[in-house]
Parts: structure tokens; sequence; C-alpha cells
């Protein structure tokens, strides 16, 4: 299964929560998480890049860079998104065009409701923290104390969990 990360999805598990580990064991139950070149670009000026650098190879996948001509019809008819968003969005189309497994890791609303009406499969941070539960990766405790952590940080997140 590929896992297509959004920005947030790396800020959330390497600056906010500090814990990088927990979607690295995503590869454990068959999941290639995969980096955009514009996510990694959005990243670059995060305090943690160094970590998201040094972790590509063997924990992630940094995908090969889209042409302003595969980007650009995205790009034009949904300005309101970020470069970030849009190449996982693309990547999501191209794989599912191509029949692979796939799942968008995206947390903002617009970008959410775009990849829903392309038809692309979604998941979130609290998501993936909650297949990290699915999986007895972390217990139901550690999976509300991240909640809580992230939520502590300003983190865009339900009220309801």
């Amino acid at each position: 299964m590929k896992l297509i990360l959004d920005s947030s999805v790396l800020i959330a598990f390497y600056t906010e929560l500090g814990r990088p580990e927990l979607l690295h064991l995503l590869k454990d139950f068959g999941y290639d998480l995969l980096i955009p070149r514009g996510v990694f670009r959005e990243v670059s000026l995060d305090p943690s890049f160094d970590r998201i650098q040094n972790d590509i190879r063997d924990k992630l996948v940094l995908l090969n860079e889209l042409t302003g001509r595969e980007i650009g019809e995205l790009k034009s008819r949904y300005i309101s998104l970020g470069l970030g968003e849009l190449e996982v969005i693309w990547w999501g189309k191209h794989f599912k065009g191509r029949n692979e497994d796939y799942v968008c890791a995206l947390d903002d609303l617009k970008a959410r409701k775009i990849a829903k009406k392309l038809e692309l499969n979604i998941i979130g941070t609290l998501g993936i923290i909650k297949l990290l539960n699915k999986f007895g990766v972390i217990s139901k405790d550690e999976l509300f104390k991240l909640y809580k952590t992230l939520k502590a940080k300003g983190f865009r997140l339900p009220d309801k969990f």
C-alpha cells in the first residue's frame, strides 16, 4: 500500500509529536511511505527537516519531480491548494489510474474535499494514529495521549474523537 504523505502528516509525527518511528512502523504492515517533491520542499523549513532528509531511502521514499505540464491542470483547477497537497492528489490519481493500492494522507479540509470529489482514498493524521492502534502498535491510552498532544499544540483536529 502506497501512503502518499502531505507535509502536515510529516510535521505531526516528526515535529509536534517527536515520534517519527510510529509513522515508520507502518512499513511493517506493508505501507510504503511516499513523499512528493512539493511536500519535501514545504517541509524544508521545518525544524525536523534534517531528520526527514536522513530518513529518505531506508524509511521514506522521495517521489519523482512532477513537470509543470503534469501538475498544471490540477494547479489551475484548484488554486486554493498548496503545491504539496496538489502533488499528493496528483500521485493519488496516478496510482489509482494504474490500479495500485494507495491512500492520500491529507489533513487540510479543502484538499480532503477535492480528493473525495476525485474519488481518491484518503486518510489524515488522526486516521493514521487510529490505524496504529488497530495494528496493535499503540494502546488506546497512547492513542488518546497522541491526540491530546496534537490538539494542545494547535494541530487542527476534530473536537470529538
